[in-house]
């Protein structure tokens, strides 16, 4: 579950921007008095479901952040976007080790509260899955997570 809490504030923070996106997309293909109109409205009926549920994750979002710390929920929104727990503890002034706390502390309070709202792994993917800024933020974390475990392999 902890990658789909990073997902949920990873995108999250551009739901607003998906959203537009999305509605632009929708006045584009309403517009086209060229298109097949079948077509259009099946166009239309996906692109407000991947917007429905691009809402759905951002409302999510802000249900967890009322489980967490402020200054914990600071560190995992910025942790989440893809900056170094380094990163955070150098511009918050404290040390890495109480950052990486921050984060794991706000990781398993969202975790609780997702499981308290029904929320697991297998309805995360069927419900979200499928969309592209799912997939492509889920990968983003996927390869920091696996070049972060690579390099303090190096180290040992």
């Amino acid at each position: 579950m902890n990658i789909w809490v990073l997902t949920v504030f990873r995108v999250s923070r551009k739901a607003k921007r998906l959203v537009k996106s999305i509605e632009d997309r929708v006045e584009k293909i309403a517009l086209d008095a060229f298109g097949i109109t079948t077509e259009q409205y099946e166009r239309i009926i996906n692109l407000n479901d991947e917007k429905r549920k691009i809402i759905n994750l951002a409302v999510l979002k802000t249900a967890l952040c009322d489980s967490v710390k402020e200054r914990d929920l600071d560190a995992l929104s910025r942790y989440s976007c893809g900056e170094t727990a380094g990163e955070i503890a150098k511009d918050c002034a404290v040390g890495e080790s109480a950052v990486r706390k921050r984060i794991k502390r706000a990781i398993e309070s969202c975790i609780t509260a997702m499981q308290d709202m029904g929320f697991d792994e297998k309805r995360m993917e069927r419900e979200y899955g499928s969309l592209d800024c799912v997939s492509l933020s889920r990968r983003a974390i996927e390869r920091k997570t696996k070049l972060k475990r690579l390099n303090a392999y190096k180290k040992l």
